[in-house]
């Protein structure tokens, strides 16, 4: 009995061991497929696409958002298996915000791990909305991303080498290299030009599309349009007001009146002074409206959406003059004598401001 009663313990055991062996050998064949399918999608090396060799990592994006755009620029053909082993190796949690330059062949797995560096080819640059080009130009040189100078000549007198669109004005771009957030590559030959071709297409994505309708049924044309939206960016310190000086400037200019904007005066000065005189507003430049009647030749800024919108939308208003509080708000009048009673009430109080 105890003979029989091993050799049944012994058979039970070798049938355990030969069941835990061929567990064993599942597990790690499974695992070993699931490896190699994995290496097969995430280690392969891929051939970058010239339009994708860029990538842009926005602050506070998630590793699926990452992975996606890789996916949406066909960097990645299977953002599963990636995503699968960012979260198993961790270098999920450690990917950075900003700009990449990808090399020509590159794993989707390497293209993380450049990610993880945190060493951004492209440099982020905001372009403020009022900026004129020359403030432009010089804020894309302390980047270190162009040469001012030659910036300003290409914006100024495009040649050859910008690529206009066809809607682009003939001349100068003031108006149209619209304000944004840009990413823009560092050391890039024909900089300058790439650039401004960037802001254009920016301007035809954000303004132009959107806004066509619009745009077909003012009476304005597009270079009338902006140059009103580039007065009003730099007339309105307070958002709210946009659409009223708008309305005011649309009102004079209907009526035949001279706009009388210091903004264009102070364009035509190309020297910004915080107040100007009586003598600058004798200026002899086709951009001083307090001489010349109408709009001037062109913008005397770029202005951002906001402007342009209010451009097309001004306010309907019976109001004919206004006048900036030290604020930046403004007193807007019906009538000349209004006007000047609004003027010696704002200089009264800054006069009763600066006694001690």
């Amino acid at each position: 009995m105890k003979e029989e009663a091993a050799g049944g313990a012994t058979k039970v055991h070798l049938f355990v061991r030969r069941y835990v062996l061929w567990a064993v050998f599942s597990v790690v064949a499974i695992a070993l497929a699931i490896a190699i399918y994995l290496c097969a999608n995430v280690l392969r090396v891929a051939t970058i696409d010239p339009d994708s060799r860029y990538v842009i990592v926005p602050q506070g994006a998630t590793l699926t958002q990452i992975v996606g755009e890789l996916h949406s620029r066909r960097i990645v053909s299977n953002p599963t298996a990636l995503l699968l082993v960012a979260r198993v190796t961790g270098i999920g949690t450690r990917l950075k915000a900003g700009g990449y330059r990808l090399a020509q062949r590159m794993s989707p797995y390497q293209v993380l791990q450049k990610i993880e560096t945190g060493k951004i080819d492209l440099v982020r640059i905001t372009i403020p909305e009022g900026f004129t080009i020359a403030q432009v130009a010089r804020k894309l040189e302390e980047k270190r991303l162009c040469n001012a100078a030659r910036f300003e000549f290409a914006a100024y007198q495009p040649t050859g080498k910008v690529n206009l669109p066809p809607w682009a004005p003939a001349g100068s771009l003031e108006g149209f290299l619209l304000p944004d957030t840009y990413y823009l590559p560092m050391d890039e030959s024909e900089a300058e030009a790439k650039a401004i071709l960037r802001m254009l297409t920016t301007f035809e994505k954000i303004v132009l599309r959107p806004l066509s309708a619009e745009i077909d049924r003012s009476s304005l044309s597009l270079k009338e349009l902006v140059t009103l939206a580039s007065l009003v960016e730099r007339e309105a310190k307070i958002p709210r007001e946009r659409s009223l000086i708008a309305g005011v400037l649309t009102k004079r200019l209907k009526k035949g009146m001279r706009l009388e904007c210091d903004a264009t005066v102070q364009y035509a000065r190309r020297i910004h002074k915080e107040r100007l005189l009586f003598s600058d507003l004798a200026i002899d430049s086709p951009y001083n409206t307090y001489l010349h009647a109408g709009l001037p030749p062109g913008p005397i800024a770029n202005p951002g959406l906001a402007s342009i919108e209010a451009a097309l939308r001004p306010a309907i208003t019976d109001r004919l003059f206004y006048v900036a509080k030290p604020d930046g708000s403004h007193v807007f009048s019906r009538t000349f004598a209004e006007h000047q009673r609004a003027i010696r009430r704002i200089r009264a109080n800054k006069r009763t401001q600066r006694k001690p």
